[in-house]
Order: C-alpha cells, then sequence, then structure tokens
C-alpha cells in the first residue's frame, strides 16, 4: 500500500476494516515521506506539534460488523484499486481466486461485548457474513459458534452471520495456551510444596 502512497486519497477507508479510528504521525527522521497523509480527504488532521501530527479517520469503521457482499482479490494492489469505485467497508474481501458473491448494501454496524480476551459476545446481524476486527494482541484461531473463520484481507476472522449472534472464542487460548498456564501453576505449586517439605525435614 505504502509503495503507492502517491496515488492514495483514501487511506483512512482503506484502513477502516482495522476499526483505526486515530493515525498517529510521530516527527522521527523520515517522518516526511509520510506526508501523504496530509493529503488524505479522510483524514482530519486534529493535532500537530514539533513530535507527532494526530489524525481523525472520518471513514465509518466498527469493531464488529455485518456484510452481504463477498469479493475475491489476488493482492493488496487489486484491494487498493477496488477502493476507488467501492466502499471497502460493504465487502468481506478474500485473498485468492473466487467468484465474487452477493449485494452491495451498506455495512451494518454490530454491538459487541468483551467477555475476557479470548471470548467476545456478538449481536446478530440480518447481513450474510459477520467481520470481526481482533485485537492487535491476539492472532489465529477465532471460531464464531463453531464456525471457523474465513479471513478478511487475509488475517480478520469473518464468518457467516446467525440473526440470534454468538460468542466470537479464540480457540488456541482455550487449547494451547490455559493448558499451559494450568501446568505452569502445578509446577509452581509443586516446587513451593517441595521447598517448604524439604525446609521441614532439614534438622533445626
Amino acid at each position: 500500500m505504502l509503495s503507492s502512497k502517491d496515488d492514495v486519497e483514501n487511506f483512512g477507508e482503506l484502513v477502516a476494516p482495522l476499526n483505526v479510528k486515530y493515525v498517529i504521525l510521530a516527527h522521527e527522521a523520515d517522518w516526511e515521506w509520510y506526508d501523504f497523509l496530509y493529503r488524505q480527504a479522510d483524514l482530519a488532521l486534529v493535532l500537530e506539534n514539533g513530535e507527532i501530527a494526530l489524525f481523525r479517520n472520518a471513514h465509518p469503521v466498527a469493531r464488529a460488523y455485518g456484510v452481504d457482499s463477498v469479493v475475491y482479490v489476488e493482492n493488496l494492489e487489486e484491494y487498493l484499486e477496488l477502493s476507488q469505485t467501492q466502499d471497502v467497508m460493504e465487502h468481506l474481501y478474500i485473498l485468492g481466486g473466487g467468484t465474487s458473491v452477493g449485494n452491495y448494501n451498506p455495512m451494518e454496524k454490530l454491538d459487541l461485548v468483551e467477555k475476557s480476551p479470548a471470548r467476545y459476545q456478538i449481536e446478530g446481524s440480518q447481513r450474510n457474513h459477520t467481520i470481526f476486527t481482533i485485537p492487535q494482541r491476539v492472532s489465529g484461531e477465532w471460531e464464531y459458534n463453531g464456525q471457523l473463520a474465513m479471513k478478511n484481507l487475509g488475517f480478520m476472522p469473518a464468518f457467516e452471520s446467525d440473526e440470534e449472534g454468538g460468542s466470537v472464542v479464540y480457540k488456541r487460548f482455550y487449547y494451547a495456551y490455559l493448558p499451559s498456564y494450568i501446568l505452569s501453576l502445578i509446577a509452581l505449586a509443586f516446587m513451593g510444596w517441595y521447598y517448604f517439605y524439604r525446609s521441614k525435614q532439614e534438622p533445626s
């Protein structure tokens, strides 16, 4: 995307699927290379001083949203080109070959409740697909009511919608990380017990 920065005027829209509400430009050594941000039609400069420039994304964003249209793109350059003629928040973009399907309807913003960093409750949607913007610190295998995720733009989880809503769950946490945490706690408890037991056995 940055390789085509001189041709981009809708950077806010391009990053809207990531739920980017603000863009910060730090005035470091090469900051002028990013001066294209000042020319974006959908970024509003709200603060600038000698250290940073802060832009607000004027394009609608959502942490979770529903869409009807599925568009197949070969790469992000094609995504960039399509953004000139369609609102990227109205489509699910799948990288690779395939037949695009669905109607071009406005995206449906969905309520989202965080139950834990590995589980979220999402409102039901009337649209065909639900897209979930994952936390940047967590990537990998997500499921929605038991469904494995498709990948919007190659990494954002997307699922067939459920009118009743449901839970989005980070499965790796439960079958990999959580057992590891439990084993670590057991090992720590055993070491503590063993140290206490040995100290009692030693003559005073």
